[in-house]
């Protein structure tokens, strides 16, 4: 009997998305030398976090589009007016609605802490306004929102529990975003090994049960992981 090879996704040397999300964990590093990254500093708050919050949240609204326009369904459909959170939301549902679960890992300062961020994000309460009905999404883009417009009243919401759960969201959108750069691969996203090449200590995030593969013709390791948080082994 043979075996069925399973489906498997490199991320190459070279994919934006995945240097630019490495880059912004050195800065959380940078970060954890003067605030330790523990649960008792979560609503620690200040310019740095403030700086890297924007900046992760920004990249997650960006990678949020470019994995739509991976998408057949959407490839010929006229945009009307600004993407916002609720399009990307009933995107991840229709097409991705594991990742609401999947778990992130963070092993840093000495500590360990996990995240849900989906989970959070889609938390939404619906109210009726003269308009209609308005949706709004509590947690951590909220915040940043709450921050980007309203900065004298908001500050403290640009936080580290915030900034922590943003990143690890952003981590699992590389991770989707790779793999609907083969469209075929979509239907079955939560079986599909995803592999990304790692630099020094990096990533700090890491899903849950995931693993390292090493191969010869390779000079560094590969970081490998389930979006439905299945052990790579």
């Amino acid at each position: 009997m043979t075996v069925e090879e399973p489906k498997k996704y490199m991320i190459c040397d070279t994919n934006q998305f995945w240097l630019h999300y490495l880059s912004l964990e050195k800065s959380l590093q940078e970060i954890s030398e003067y605030v330790a990254i523990h649960k008792s500093n979560e609503k620690t708050f200040s310019f740095k976090i403030m700086q890297l919050y924007f900046a992760v949240c920004s990249e997650i609204d960006s990678i949020f589009k470019h994995i739509r326009s991976n998408i057949p369904e959407y490839t010929n459909v006229e945009i009307k007016g600004y993407l916002d959170i609720k399009d990307h939301k009933d995107m991840i549902t229709d097409h991705f609605c594991i990742i609401k679960k999947t778990k992130v890992d963070l092993n840093i300062s000495g500590y360990s802490l996990q995240f849900k961020p989906f989970e959070v994000l889609f938390n939404s309460r619906k109210t009726k306004t003269k308009e209609g009905n308005n949706e709004t999404f509590e947690g951590w883009w909220n915040d940043y929102n709450s921050v980007k417009h309203s900065r004298l009243n908001s500050f403290p919401k640009a936080n580290l529990d915030n900034l922590l759960h943003s990143l690890s969201a952003l981590h699992i959108l590389n991770l989707v975003y790779a793999v609907s750069l083969k469209p075929e691969l979509v239907k079955s996203y939560d079986s599909v090994l995803i592999e990304a090449p790692t630099t020094s200590h990096y990533p700090l995030f890491q899903l849950e049960n995931s693993g390292s593969n090493r191969y010869t013709n390779c000079a560094h390791s590969y970081y490998a992981s389930y979006l439905n948080n299945n052990s790579i082994r």
